[in-house]
């Protein structure tokens, strides 16, 4: 016998009777109070000790037929219930669905707008001849804009003049050579 099981044997010899010990991961169970009331014969001759067979015969069917239709009624309420839960559980599932198709209608209306606006720039970077991935505006009236902009700082005539004189001491028509040779003959 394991030290578990002499353990819990121990603990329940030693407690008081009106007192049980729970086990591990098990709850106690509720008691329940109300007791099932229902007629017998013997109650009613216990009240009407002068009652005719027959009489009583007809007060228990009359009882059995009341109980039965009460009975009837609990089923047809059970019945309706679990119908209950299964239109409350496809209502949750109807609601979750709708929620998703909300979602994705506005991820396609994003998507249709991004394509709209890509389509556009392409048309104007198509008709100003600049690159499309330098336009960035979301109107076709920016992206002209930017792209005119582009275009005047590509036209400005490339490199800016430096005001160093930048002249050269020998005249261009000269060779190479020649120019070497006046350069090496300062130097000697």
């Amino acid at each position: 016998m394991s030290n578990h099981l002499q353990n819990t044997q121990l603990i329940i010899k030693n407690c008081p009777r009106d007192v049980k010990p729970q086990r591990y991961g098990m709850r106690p169970r509720k008691k329940r109070n109300r007791e099932r009331k229902t007629m017998k014969r013997t109650d009613i001759t216990d009240l009407f000790p002068d009652a005719p067979k027959e009489s009583i015969d007809k007060i228990m069917s009359m009882n059995g037929a009341d109980v039965n239709a009460a009975r009837a009624e609990v089923e047809t309420l059970r019945q309706q219930l679990a119908e209950a839960e299964k239109f409350k559980e496809s209502g949750e599932k109807l609601q979750k669905a709708q929620q998703q198709i909300s979602q994705l209608t506005s991820e396609l209306d994003g998507m249709k707008t991004a394509e709209t606006i890509r389509l556009m720039r392409e048309k104007v970077a198509g008709e100003k001849k600049v690159p499309v991935h330098l336009l960035t505006g979301e109107t076709e009236e920016a992206c002209a804009e930017q792209a005119d902009q582009i275009l005047a700082f590509a036209n400005k005539g490339g490199y800016p003049q430096i005001r160093d004189g930048g002249e050269t001491s020998s005249p261009p028509n000269t060779s190479t050579r020649d120019r070497f040779a006046a350069f090496m003959s300062d130097k000697i």
